[in-house]
């Protein structure tokens, strides 16, 4: 048994530090697009630094290639992919939640959340970030 705590994304200016303490690989127009488009998940925002902090793959690939299989981030984005492919409510949840920010079934929006795809905000839910929105819109068959 223990205790689950929630952790929260990372907000622009932890992202801003993490990326000092990487030597500083983004200039301040593209760490704010990774920030839009990663929305602070820190998994995310981490491997993204590594890679360009690196030397291994340069910012602009990361962005362009963000959402694809085979891209900076396709092991992560096929792992959940492969976790809810065979569950219906939970492909049906996050369809749901990508087209119109809301889940009518409210055990799959537990479950959403918990897995950490889809997030509270203002009362709507929303998919964690918009590249799980692009990726999930695109990979799961309507």
């Amino acid at each position: 048994m223990g205790e689950v705590i929630p952790l929260d994304d990372f907000n622009a200016e932890q992202v801003a530090d993490l990326n000092q303490r990487h030597g500083a690989p983004l200039a301040p127009g593209p760490l704010a697009q990774l920030m839009a488009l990663l929305h602070g998940h820190p998994y995310l925002v981490r491997r993204a630094l590594y890679l360009v902090a690196g030397g291994l793959m340069p910012v602009e690939r990361v962005l362009v290639q963000a959402a694809s299989d085979y891209g900076p981030f396709g092991d992560h984005l096929r792992y959940h992919l492969f976790r809810i492919v065979d569950n219906m409510a939970l492909r049906a949840g996050l369809r749901q939640v990508i087209r119109s920010n809301r889940c009518d079934d409210e055990k799959t929006s537990r479950l959403l959340i918990a897995a950490g795809l889809v997030r509270q905000e203002n009362g709507a839910l929303r998919p964690r970030c918009p590249l799980y929105a692009a990726y999930f819109g695109e990979h799961l068959d309507g």
